[in-house]
């Protein structure tokens, strides 16, 4: 027994001699000789590769499984520096050596440079992509191998204070980025759920502050804080996917990306969570510069890419913008929320892109509209191109279409302020539009394509502002058909304009005012129709410089009894002329009338009423509507009534049977015609009159036709017609024929504008209700303003 005791022991010293042996080898292999053998082994590799490999110190602690490098550097033989690293660490994991695998604790790289660069040579590649030709060229072939992939496994991989060096010579793009930090955690070659090759992981990363010079524009883009989150798998070798939170400033953006490399196809899923729009509106290309002081991106995008085309989709929404211009900044526009629907942005297989949105939906938009001295708007300055010196005068190819094709199927406005200034006149001249509502429906620059315009608004003290016709947006300046309304304006608010052509200061009267202004291919046809009341003419200016005009004589020779002027007049220019103005000519085409007075006085025939205290309430013709302007007299009524517990209203619904007739048929052919096409429109919106110039309108007339006028017939008139805007122009006037419209309807028309009253004036006053009826329809005539509303005034 005592025997095998001493034999055991033995034996146990002879194991512990062992392991105390293996162990020292170990320590001195890790300590003496592995040091020496790597750094020996890095610099003949890389000059073997034409490059040079610098390390200042390297520590081993074998036990621990962990190595430590300190200033490592990777040159190109006698050049430039591609990486750099103060310290990097490595440690191995025990466990998963022992089960074959290659198992990393944790990697540090603490001040990493990386110099990303290529030379300005054709096809000059980047250094890293030669570096790395080099570093995978394989000898000669020996016969085939057959070696299994290891598993490898990193549990943290964290680097500090790295930097990337950026330099193109091509597309002279440099950019210095960094100092950032890049965080990796659990990163694998294979799955964790099939134990099949694959890559998984999750990282961090965080930025700090980003400056990056778009050269294209010669403009930053800048970010004071840029991080990012997120994890990435491969579940088979033909596919990849990654999730991203990057977060840009207090914004944040989440990519769910699936790259399927075979099929070249890539789909990323973005959502836009609170991104401030400043960097973006700095990189927009005006002529003067731009800055968002506020706003704020929210919204879904999808990407899909495959082969050569891709496409963007989602919708979009932007929160309490303000954008200012130039330098020292002044406003430009702002708004509380804009809803941009349905974005479709793809590249064609013809090369061009495409750009399509189906509604673009403005909350209370602010926006400034500026003249300066020199008679440009703030919109020409920013936006417009310089005029080609080697032309007299631009010439458009109608025929040349952008690269970029825009189609927007509606923009809308809601509640909006427009702020007019013009200060080309002494004193300058100021004024607004406001409570501005309205649509521009099918905008698009293709050439050719015009879109239809409906808005109006609340001008001044007590003014209304409507506007309606069609706009060529590939060139809207050259091409449109418009039609402006201003009704009850103040005479004073134009005073800059009497005083700078006329001499003379207008003290008090009102100002009516139609235009219609027509241009194709520059060349401009407008008619100007001024309908002035009560006005009062102030002092001659004693330092007047410009050709006075007899404006006392004028007012007496025009103003009828009822004090009203009304002048119609017309002018015609080409809008690409350098001294072209509208304004000018106008008051041009007035100081001739107003010279030829003198001459040739004579009265104005065909005077209307004006619009007195106690003017009637209009309608619109053909609509149940009231304008802006006449909704606040319901306003001042149900006021007035408030104060008087007493007294009732009697609305009498009118219509004018022949007038009516029309307009409701063409109203109900348009609205007919917008819905087929598809535009979106409530009983509240002005009604636009189709653009006839674009496909989905003249769609929308062939069904409007074939179901009110019949589809034998629309195939008879599309056979004997020819394809151009006049057939549907033609179909439009036959389907507003083919309503028949009967006195019962029109008595309905009446009563629905004698309930729409009722509903605007209750509105206000709630408590009206019990004393505001609907009376009986009648027939009247119509005039200018549209159909007189009958109010009749009783008591309880």
């Amino acid at each position: 027994m005592q025997f095998q005791k001493i034999s055991a022991l033995r034996l146990l010293r002879k194991i512990g001699i062992g392991l105390l042996a293996a162990a020292a080898i170990f320590w001195i292999v890790g300590i003496a000789w592995a040091p020496s053998w790597i750094k020996k082994s890095l610099e003949e590799y890389s000059q073997r590769a034409g490059y040079q490999i610098e390390l200042r110190d390297i520590h081993v602690k074998p036990f621990a499984l962990k190595v430590e490098l300190q200033g490592l550097k990777l040159k190109e033989i006698k050049g430039k520096e591609l990486f750099s690293l103060e310290r990097g660490m490595l440690s191995l994991n025990w466990g998963k050596l022992v089960l074959g695998q290659i198992g990393i604790q944790e990697i540090e790289l603490d001040g990493p440079s990386v110099l990303l660069e290529r030379d300005a040579k054709a096809n000059a590649k980047w250094n890293w992509f030669e570096f790395i030709e080099k570093v995978n060229t394989k000898p000669k072939d020996t016969g085939p191998t057959k070696t299994k992939t290891p598993k490898v496994f990193i549990e943290h991989f964290v680097i500090r204070s790295a930097r990337l060096k950026i330099n193109d010579g091509q597309t002279k793009f440099t950019d210095d980025l960094g100092p950032f930090s890049l965080e990796l955690k659990k990163l694998s070659n294979y799955s964790s759920t099939s134990d099949q090759p694959g890559l998984e992981g999750l990282y961090a990363l965080d930025l700090g502050k980003v400056d990056i010079l778009i050269p294209s524009l010669n403009k930053m883009l800048i970010f004071q804080k840029v991080r990012a989150v997120g994890g990435i798998s491969s579940p088979d070798p033909d596919s990849l996917n990654a999730k991203l939170n990057l977060g840009l400033d207090d914004g944040e953006l989440q990519f769910a990306l699936s790259l399927q490399p075979k099929l070249d196809q890539l789909l990323i899923e973005t959502t836009i969570t609170n991104l401030a729009i400043t960097p973006i509106v700095t990189l927009l290309p005006a002529n003067s510069p731009l800055n968002a002081t506020s706003g704020v991106m929210n919204g879904k995008l999808q990407y899909q890419s495959r082969n050569t085309l891709w496409s963007t989709t989602g919708d979009l929404q932007l929160l309490d913008v303000e954008i200012t211009e130039g330098k020292p900044r002044q406003p430009f526009i702002k708004w509380k929320k804009a809803d941009v629907k349905q974005i479709d942005l793809r590249k064609l297989a013809s090369g061009n892109t495409a750009f399509s949105i189906d509604e673009l939906i403005f909350d209370k938009p602010d926006f400034l509209y500026d003249i300066d001295e020199q008679g440009f708007s703030n919109i020409r300055r920013m936006f417009a191109k310089p005029a080609s010196p080697k032309l007299d005068s631009p010439q458009v190819d109608q025929s040349q279409q952008s690269a970029l094709q825009l189609d927007i199927k509606a923009i809308k406005l809601r509640d909006g302020l427009v702020q007019f200034s013009d200060f080309a006149v002494v004193p300058q001249f100021k004024t607004e539009i406001r409570k501005l509502n309205g649509s521009l429906l099918g905008v698009s620059n293709i050439p050719g394509r015009y879109a239809a315009i409906a808005l109006d608004g609340l001008v001044a003290d007590k003014g209304s502002f409507r506007a309606k016709g069609q706009a060529s947006f590939d060139d809207p300046r050259r091409n449109h058909d418009l039609s402006f309304e201003f009704k009850n304006v103040p005479l004073k608010t134009a005073n800059a304009y009497f005083m700078k052509y006329a001499g003379y200061a207008i003290d008090d009267g009102r100002l009516d005012l139609f235009l219609n202004y027509k241009a194709k291919n520059a060349e401009l046809v407008g008619q100007n129709r001024f309908v002035i009341k009560d006005i009062k003419l102030g002092e001659e200016l004693a330092n007047f410089q410009g050709k006075r005009l007899p404006l006392r004589l004028a007012v007496a020779l025009l103003e009828d009894s009822d004090n009203v002027i009304d002048i119609s007049l017309s002018i015609k220019g080409n809008v690409d002329s350098p001294e072209f103005s509208a304004s000018g000519l106008v008051w041009q085409a007035i100081r001739t009338v107003l010279t030829n007075i003198v001459t040739a006085p004579f009265r104005a025939l065909a005077a209307l009423l004006g619009l007195q205290s106690d003017a009637p309430i209009y309608s619109v013709l053909g609509e149940s509507s009231f304008l802006p302007a006449d909704q606040e007299k319901l306003d001042k009524l149900g006021g007035v009534l408030a104060k008087r517990p007493h007294a009732t209203v009697e609305f009498l619904g009118a219509f004018d049977p022949a007038a009516d007739k029309l307009e409701l048929a063409r109203a109900r052919a348009d609205f007919a015609i917008l819905t087929a096409a598809g535009f979106k429109l409530s009983p509240s919106e002005p009604l636009p009159i189709p653009s006839l110039s674009d496909p989905r309108l003249q769609s929308g007339v062939k069904s409007a036709y074939g179901q009110q006028v019949g589809r034998i017939k629309l195939a008879q008139r599309l056979i004997s017609l020819p394809d151009n805007e006049a057939r549907y122009q033609q179909l439009r006037n036959e389907i507003i024929q083919s309503y028949v419209i009967t006195e019962a309807e029109l008595r309905q028309l009446a009563n629905a504008r004698a309930t729409r009253a009722r509903e605007l004036m209750l509105q206000s006053n709630p408590a009206l209700a019990e004393r505001l009826r609907v009376g009986s329809s009648k027939e009247v005539v119509s005039d200018k303003d549209g159909v007189p509303l009958g109010v009749n005034l009783g008591s309880q």
